[in-house]
């Protein structure tokens, strides 16, 4: 993953952190760590705001995803912005299947449920990073 952290914000490089031991651990074949770690960044350092009963993005990503889109092209990427915060909304849902509001264990998920939660917010933290 991500190699240059030099102009990215906390929440991203905490974020990355855990998707580097998600990755390790999808490895590994340790499908709970990949999906606790996933849950985490995303509860923790991505969706961390609450608007209208739901979670979302940190508006520190929302600023730099904005102030780093092309002038011509601000409103196209302030929608980007939307459906990749629906996106790390709807993997929150599908790891909310398998933990319980205190992070335990409730059921175990499969190697393509790691490897779907994983995979889907690797790509949009890519975007997020890439830009």
């Amino acid at each position: 993953m991500y190699s240059d952290k030099s102009s990215i914000n906390e929440a991203l490089r905490a974020t990355i952190r855990l998707l580097k031991d998600a990755q390790r651990q999808l490895r590994l074949g340790n499908n709970e760590a990949v999906m606790m770690n996933v849950r985490k960044a995303l509860t923790n350092y991505l969706l961390v705001g609450m608007k209208k009963g739901e979670r979302t993005l940190d508006s520190s990503l929302r600023d730099d995803w904005v102030n780093r889109s092309p002038t011509d092209t601000k409103e196209i990427y302030k929608e980007i912005f939307l459906r990749m915060q629906e996106g790390l909304r709807a993997v929150l849902k599908i790891s909310d299947k398998f933990f319980h509001d205190d992070n335990t264990l409730m059921m175990a998920p499969l190697r393509k449920d790691a490897e779907y939660v994983y995979f889907n917010v690797a790509y949009i933290i890519n975007r997020f990073v890439e830009q």
